[in-house]
């Protein structure tokens, strides 16, 4: 069985691969047997289930004539079930519905759905709707740095064998989710008996604010996220990453320019202190239903959309329903009318702190 440092890079390497393949403009369209063979197995594998003992294929469901692609085991228990679709198939709600009610008859807790990019669990035995039961959605592929690696991998390996099988694994982290979706329930409702209870102490302090001040102040502190940036005479130089800068268009070109200590990567400070964006400029998300806009507030990344004020990527989260993303990949900037990725604009940073 490897160890996490070894699935770490076995899965890191297979994600490469298959970042690799759908970049690229004529890649094939992998039928569902190509993609649990060159990249579902793979993971199953990296996550420790090895062997006809942790692993078996085309699972029947009893009482119906449907199967399930892997019912993942450990010590002959049954513990985690994984529906996989072809790696262009967009994972659905029906599906996930499907597979729960697979795993409600066999009772089995934990399920995974996945279509190679994208991973989806669940938990049957939790109460309510399909949506009460949906704990996590992962783009696989969010990452492109070894810090965001990491998180995707964490994230991956609670569905490990010593993940389910460990006490302070995937259920520790699912009562910490549950907690943290409770309390965010709470302080962030203006009407929450804990919100009104905050307001009545701090007027006994003579701090008169109302019941929507409090829930923001939450909302603001929740949200708040902090970049670090090492000065780039700190990092080997083997270690600098090289981008290719792309033509600055006009617009690009007459926003001021500002040459500051080089950072090791690019993030909203820099940004911003590079001139490419400003307080104020747009932000965008496409989805299947439109565009998705944000208004930036400050060079943090904090964005302000209906009704409150969020980091960037809780905004990306929010509005694709996904436990992560890595909101560079997939948001553009409106400047001057015309959508900018925000891959190409860390690009021309790089350009300008050289």
């Amino acid at each position: 069985m490897l160890s996490k440092e070894q699935a770490a890079t076995r899965i890191r390497a297979t994600l490469d691969e298959l970042k690799q393949l759908v970049s690229s403009p004529d890649a094939p369209r992998l039928s569902e047997s190509d993609t649990k063979a060159h990249f579902v197995e793979k993971y199953i594998e990296a996550l420790g289930y090895q062997g006809l003992a942790d692993v078996s294929r085309e699972y029947f469901v009893k009482n119906s004539q449907e199967f399930i692609d892997y019912m993942l085991k450990a010590s002959g228990e049954r513990i985690l079930a994984v529906e996989a679709k072809a790696l262009q198939v967009a994972l659905t709600d029906k599906a996930g519905a499907q597979l729960v009610q697979y795993c409600s008859v066999e009772g089995i807790e934990w399920c995974v759905l996945t279509n190679g990019r994208e991973l989806r669990l669940y938990n049957q035995y939790l109460k309510g709707a399909l949506e009460e039961k949906l704990l996590m959605k992962l783009d696989l592929l969010a990452y492109n740095s070894d810090e965001e690696f990491e998180a995707i991998f964490e994230q991956m390996w609670l569905i490990s064998k010593e993940g389910v099988t460990t006490p302070s694994g995937i259920r520790t982290w699912m009562q910490h989710q549950q907690l943290d979706k409770a309390m965010r329930s709470r302080l962030l409702d203006p009407t929450s008996t804990i919100i009104k209870s905050i307001r009545r102490s701090l007027a006994d302090e003579e701090i008169q604010v109302t019941s929507e001040t409090v829930a923001q102040w939450f909302r603001t502190q929740l949200s708040t996220t902090v970049t670090h940036v090492l000065p780039m005479d700190t990092v080997r130089e083997k270690e600098r990453v090289s981008y290719e800068t792309p033509p600055q268009s006009s617009a690009m070109a007459s926003r001021p320019r500002s040459r500051l200590p080089s950072p090791t990567v690019i993030h909203w400070p820099e940004l911003f202190a590079s001139g490419l964006l400003k307080v104020g400029d747009w932000l965008i998300l496409k989805t299947p239903h439109g565009e998705v806009r944000a208004r930036l507030v400050d060079n943090a990344g904090e964005v302000y959309f209906q009704g409150k004020t969020m980091s960037a990527g809780m905004w990306g989260k929010e509005v694709r329903g996904w436990s992560t993303i890595n909101i560079y990949d997939h948001a553009f900037a409106d400047l001057n009318g015309r959508k900018v990725p925000l891959q190409e604009l860390r690009r021309q940073a790089i350009s300008r702190y050289r």
